[in-house]
């Protein structure tokens, strides 16, 4: 799902992602894309993406659970 969300796509991959990645994809839900040159996101930043990524989690849940996704 976190693939998903960040990639605005339908399907996940085939082959799951590392640790560092995930960081990444977390870290873009959290602030605003990055230079590359600036280095992993920080604790902040990742802590705004997980808020974010909980709440989008927890909208699909209740779409499950009403059988509309």
């Amino acid at each position: 799902m976190l693939y998903c969300v960040t990639n605005r796509m339908k399907e996940a991959p085939k082959k799951p992602y590392t640790i560092k990645e995930a960081v990444e994809h977390i870290g873009n839900l959290g602030g605003p894309r990055r230079a590359p040159s600036d280095g992993p996101p920080g604790v902040k930043t990742v802590w705004r993406g997980l808020q974010k990524f909980y709440t989008l989690y927890d909208y699909r849940e209740m779409f499950d659970f009403m059988g509309q996704v």
